[in-house]
């Protein structure tokens, strides 16, 4: 913005910055610069200037996108109609390019109001995205900031997205990351409404999934269960979680990576189980525990054990 705001010097407004921008819209440069306006609240967009900029997502650096994606989100603000003639729009480009459908995670409020349409943003940009830019895919829940407050129509959520996404076809195809993120998606929403027999249902997709692309690395993440303490209620269904992961995984045809895999984030949620028994306070309920800094601390005690130390 200080850039932006040097260029303008003395002329510089909200009125000159968007007319300078409006004179270069198909100038990457011009778009960034707008994109970081609209984030930082100095400008509103139009319908029309949604639309424009939205156009423009494909010329842009990839650098760019982000910004722009964001700006695009801001700019639109509460109009939910209007996300979603966006989304319907982009999405059948996608389709018809099979290129990157714009904008397609912008609109969490999606999963709760249009599931169908939401969903089907995620397997079309799930097979079109690269896997480096799918990070935000499992943040895309409106439930995730709302523990105390998740509802029957989070638990639909979960049911609806599992027949959904239960398509070899789009298995096959889809990226890693995608593929594994969101169902890692639907197993922490099944976890957090404390639903055993959810998170079941999930972990066996998963499991469907490994079959037909084993990527062992991002399965892994699946079985990262003992993050989810973040409240003393699910510690207390551990046990009953491991052993329904051993019962799912026993369902499966024997895999020699899949085994290694499983027996190792099975001993690390052991070990975080016991590291909370140990010191229950540590997470208080309704917190978040630094999850990262827990699971290294499970693969440094893993280790310990494993040398003897």
């Amino acid at each position: 913005m200080a850039r932006l705001r040097q260029e303008l010097g003395d002329e510089y407004s909200q009125e000159s910055a968007c007319r300078y921008l409006n004179d270069r819209i198909g100038d990457k440069k011009a778009i960034y610069f707008l994109a970081m306006m609209v984030c930082t609240w100095e400008l509103p967009l139009s319908r029309e200037h949604v639309f424009a900029f939205a156009r423009q997502l494909k010329a842009n650096s990839r650098r760019e996108e982000p910004y722009v994606d964001n700006a695009i989100c801001f700019g639109v603000g509460d109009d939910r109609e209007l996300k979603r003639e966006l989304l319907q729009t982009f999405l059948l480009q996608g389709k018809k390019s099979q290129q990157q459908p714009a904008m397609i995670f912008l609109f969490p409020e999606l999963e709760r109001d249009s599931p169908d349409l939401f969903l089907d943003c995620v397997k079309v940009a799930a097979t079109a995205l690269p896997d480096s830019e799918m990070q935000v895919i499992t943040s895309a829940s409106p439930y995730f900031d709302c523990l105390p407050e998740l509802d029957d129509e989070a638990e639909q959520s979960v049911l609806f997205a599992l027949d959904k996404l239960a398509d070899p076809d789009w298995i096959v195809r889809a990226k890693d990351y995608p593929l594994y993120g969101i169902l890692f998606h639907y197993h922490l929403l099944a976890s957090k409404l404390l639903r055993l027999d959810l998170m079941r249902r999930t972990l066996r997709l998963s499991l469907y999934a490994y079959t037909l692309r084993p990527v062992s690395y991002y399965f892994a993440t699946i079985l990262w269960k003992p993050y989810n303490l973040w409240h003393e209620d699910l510690a207390t269904l551990l046990p009953g979680i491991d052993q329904m992961y051993l019962e799912e995984i026993a369902r499966v045809p024997p895999n020699a990576e899949l085994a290694k895999v499983c027996e190792e984030e099975f001993q690390r949620g052991i070990l975080t189980q016991r590291l909370y028994l140990e010191d229950p306070k540590r997470w208080k309920p309704g917190s978040e525990p630094n999850w990262w800094k827990l699971r290294w601390q499970r693969k440094e005690l893993l280790d310990a054990e494993k040398s003897g130390k």
